[in-house]
């Protein structure tokens, strides 16, 4: 069954780290995920407001956990 993982950036509390996160994550690109929205335009309706939003579709929910797991490791 397919499986999405979302992820909701609030507020960047520290631009520099956050800058220096993304200059050595790896992308999140393997055979078998397909990216649904990675940030791009997005009006939030109710709550507060947020910086961005991601969302990725595999087609297993074991694979989405060996991603997630491979990518929190950075």
């Amino acid at each position: 069954m397919t499986a999405y993982f979302v992820a909701i950036r609030e507020r960047t509390t520290d631009p520099e780290e956050f800058a220096r996160y993304l200059s050595v994550a790896p992308p999140p690109r393997p055979d078998n995920l397909t990216p649904r929205v990675i940030n791009g335009r997005f009006e939030v309706l109710e709550g507060s407001p947020i910086e961005g939003v991601v969302i990725l579709e595999f087609p297993t929910y074991e694979q989405a956990q060996e991603w997630f797991c491979m990518a929190s490791t950075f």
